[in-house]
């Protein structure tokens, strides 16, 4: 049967931000159900609309730039693809974009994030003196349930940290995608150990997807 790709961005804040990668795939194909669209399912005992996330979101993490990847099986107008979806979705994870999928997702290499503290203004000089180390070793966990030591000072680019308004923040990015990935949360926990105290209401979003020239994700 022919299928039509679709590719859907969308943000995920607030409280949904606690709602796990297999539960967000689990809630995104009954939306698609509920949207009314000519979906295409897979083939076998158990057919269900084909979805696909190009990079999963970590659980507690926030995002301005969330993407799922389904298929139709006749073609429709972005526009109408994206009401569609309008009807369905959550504020907390509403629609941004709906296009025809250009990249594929073993292109992603990197992603952007904002790792925001409350309260730790007083700290800007701490942290930035933190940041500027040439090594910032952490402990990452592999995929296979070993471990390995990450120097974060070696693959963070475009680091730049700021504070207002009672609030410190981190710009940062980071290796991502299914070859090298590196979790921001990593870096909250180094500064905990660094400055000898927890942050209160630390906030990490991501806020781009990039391909490996820097470019956005698309």
């Amino acid at each position: 049967m022919e299928f039509y790709d679709v590719r859907m961005w969308f943000v995920k804040q607030g409280d949904l931000k606690y709602i796990s990668h297999l539960d967000l795939q689990r809630f995104m194909q009954r939306a698609l159900k509920r949207s009314g669209l000519p979906l295409w399912h897979t083939e076998g005992f158990n057919p269900h609309p084909y979805v696909t996330f190009a990079l999963p979101l970590s659980l507690g993490q926030e995002s301005l730039c969330e993407m799922v990847d389904f298929r139709l099986t006749k073609s429709m107008s972005v526009h109408a693809v994206k009401s569609a979806m309008e009807r369905v979705m959550p504020y907390d994870m509403r629609v941004l974009a709906v296009a025809q999928p250009i990249a594929k997702a073993k292109m992603i290499a990197y992603a952007d994030y904002t790792v925001c503290f409350h309260g730790w203004t007083d700290q800007l000089d701490r942290v930035t003196d933190f940041l500027c180390q040439p090594n910032i070793s952490v402990v990452k966990r592999t995929k296979k349930g070993g471990e390995s030591v990450v120097n974060l000072a070696e693959v963070m680019q475009e680091v730049s940290v700021t504070a207002q308004n009672d609030k410190l923040q981190i710009y940062l990015r980071l290796p991502a995608g299914s070859t090298v990935n590196v979790n921001p949360s990593l870096l909250v926990q180094a500064l905990e150990q660094a400055l000898g105290q927890s942050p209160y209401g630390a906030a990490i979003t991501r806020t781009a997807v990039r391909t490996a020239d820097g470019n956005i994700f698309s």
